[in-house]
């Protein structure tokens, strides 16, 4: 939904979305806070505006001093234990455990949602600065809409304990704040537009910046910064990306201090500091029409009355930001997965048979096919090795596979029955995927292999995966445990090898026990010498088992019964090894060239 699109009802609906989560998870707390300015608003006009005059006309009419001590001593006694002893409690106690509850839930709910939505997604540039915004301003959103709220309500609690007393005693007070109210409001309506818009610009600049920043701290570029020459670049990009910003923010700031100058000064200050102050002078003690202590009474309360009445119109035109921002975030969550999610889908009977892909094509938002009308039938126990060059298409044909994706056209069978009628449960179960990108949360040990609660771990078939993947004697040797942490963020943490990472993800594997074992160039960070024998366990283990091998580079060929070769999104060929040298095409030559580099490579070690 664009900007322009956002009703008032649905600026409204917005606020309440948010509100509406405090108030279910932090009941107290948050009723509270929405009266927080209300009570401060009816302090301050009893304390600092009425008490001030009531004390002056005493004095100016002389009346007894035990009139004035009783009404100073039941202010006090008020005061005190509604704006001191409250607030206190509130700061140090509710405050902290209720805004956990509320960012528990909101934080839980974007949490679910990103485990949910489609891969393809994550390939739209729009949608994913949606995602990423989504993330960063929730939960410090809903403290601003509490916050806006509270002053709103406080504002117009303010406006009518101050007016009723204006109106009785100036009404020409309530004309000149109605008139400076009225030019803030529009005013400001402005100021936060541009502000906005400013704020949208900057973004992407500052995402940019950021990424540049995180390659000269993070410890996982550290080498390479240190061995490459690319520093120069880095900080040419860094300096670029900041004149942008610079260029962007002496641009639009210069229109939004024009704007604060009018309202703050133009709309305010001159009319109550010069207009209206001369006007209660002038009745005071020229023409003797009210008292001193009415006039200051008078005065602070229309200074009391322009600010709630100027801070009602800032917060209004806080409801339209909030409801901005919180649009991206309602989107997000809105947003409908397009696979299948029925439970009911009929589920996949019988033992796996065959999968097949029937003309299938893709191509990520925006950009051009990645699939060309792939036919391809892979059967139960067979091994398939899926190679080809980088950018072939061989990731997104598992993507494909798995489910992260729908095809544009054609379609996707298990044993006949088309994949888009099955659940994503159902669907995931079918395949225990190693991706090339190492994934270890630092989480236990148990629960970073197998990626699930440790009350739900089968720790004897975990037991059985780490000795077939060779690392529970491994872990013997080195003491580590399985309740043990991975990773530094907790003393004592597991770091380990990259080829160690690799028998742990062969574990994980292992134990999911999917009907297809599918791996997605686990070993491209490994030697050659390392990959074939990462491999050769993996080969050990898929007995009987239907796998998909899928790299850049061929010693996963050797054990396969059958190639397929992929260039530009297309197969170009397809066969057995054996079959494909005697053909003598782009796979022979792909083998030749890899062959010579891995003899050359070994000569060079002396192996």
């Amino acid at each position: 939904m664009s900007e322009q699109n956002i009703t008032v009802k649905r600026t409204v609906s917005n606020n309440w979305f948010l509100l509406k989560i405090a108030l279910q998870e932090a009941p107290l707390y948050t009723l509270q806070e929405l009266t927080t300015r209300a009570r401060h608003r009816v302090i301050v006009f009893i304390e600092h505006i009425y008490m001030i005059g009531y004390i002056v006309n005493c004095i100016q009419y002389e009346r007894p001093f035990t009139d004035v001590l009783w009404f100073v001593l039941a202010v006090f006694v008020g005061v005190t234990l509604v704006a001191q002893v409250l607030p206190n409690y509130v700061e140090t106690r509710l405050k902290p455990l209720s805004l956990e509850k509320i960012h528990l839930r909101i934080r839980r709910e974007l949490y679910r949602k990103a485990a949910q939505i489609d891969l393809k997604n994550y390939d739209d540039p729009a949608y994913y600065n949606e995602f990423v915004w989504a993330m960063g301003e929730a939960a410090e959103r809903t403290e601003q809409v509490i916050g806006s709220c509270a002053v709103f309500i406080g504002e117009i609690v303010g406006i009518l304990v101050t007016g009723a007393y204006v109106l009785t005693q100036d009404p020409l007070g309530l004309v000149l704040t109605g008139i400076s109210v009225l030019a803030v409001l529009l005013l400001s309506n402005l100021y936060n537009k541009y502000r906005l818009q400013f704020q949208e610009k900057m973004k992407t600049l500052e995402r940019k910046r950021d990424y540049i920043s995180r390659v000269f701290y993070l410890p996982e570029y550290a080498k390479e910064l240190r061995l490459s020459r690319l520093k120069p670049k880095l900080y040419e990009e860094f300096a670029d990306t900041s004149r942008q910003l610079r260029e962007i923010a002496a641009k639009e700031t210069k229109r939004l201090a024009i704007l604060s100058f009018c309202m703050n000064y133009c709309c305010s200050t001159f009319v109550f500091e010069g207009i209206y102050l001369i006007y209660l002078l002038f009745q005071a003690i020229v023409r003797g029409a009210i008292g001193y202590g009415t006039m200051v009474t008078l005065y602070n309360s229309c200074y009391s009355l322009r600010g709630c009445s100027q801070s009602l119109a800032w917060v209004l035109t806080q409801f339209p930001e909030h409801g901005r921002y919180i649009e991206k975030i309602r989107h997000f969550l809105e947003c409908p997965a397009q696979i299948c999610q029925d439970e009911k889908a009929e589920p996949v009977k019988g033992e796996f048979k065959e999968l097949s892909l029937q003309k299938v094509s893709f191509s990520y938002p925006q950009g051009e096919q990645v699939l060309k009308e792939i036919n391809l039938t892979i059967r139960r126990g067979e091994k398939i090795a899926l190679v080809g060059y980088n950018g072939a298409g061989k990731t997104t044909l598992v993507k494909l596979l798995c489910g992260f994706y729908e095809p544009e056209e054609g379609g996707i069978y298990f044993n006949g029955i088309n994949a888009a009628e099955f659940s994503r449960a159902q669907r995931y179960s079918l395949f225990s995927v190693v991706f090339q990108e190492v994934f270890f949360p630092p989480v236990r040990v148990d629960e970073s292999i197998v990626l699930q609660k440790a009350a739900c771990v089968d720790q004897d078939r975990l037991r059985e995966a780490l000795k077939k993947a060779d690392m529970w004697d491994a872990f013997q040797e080195m003491g580590i445990t399985l309740d043990q942490y991975r990773g530094n963020l907790k003393k004592g943490g597991v770091e380990l090898s990259g080829g160690q990472d690799q028998r742990l993800l062969l574990a994980r594997a292992l134990y999911q026990d999917g009907g297809i074992l599918v791996l997605d160039e686990p070993t491209a960070a490994l030697d050659p010498i390392a990959e074939s024998q990462v491999y050769d366990a993996y080969q050990k283990f898929s007995d009987g088992k239907t796998s998909v091998f899928i790299s850049h580079r061929l010693a996963s060929t050797g054990f396969s019964d059958r190639i397929v070769l992929l260039d530009r999104g297309k197969i170009v060929e397809m066969g057995s090894h054996q079959e494909l040298m005697e053909k003598n095409g782009l796979y022979a030559e792909m083998f030749r060239i890899q062959s010579s580099y891995y003899q050359a490579e070994q000569e060079g070690t002396g192996a």
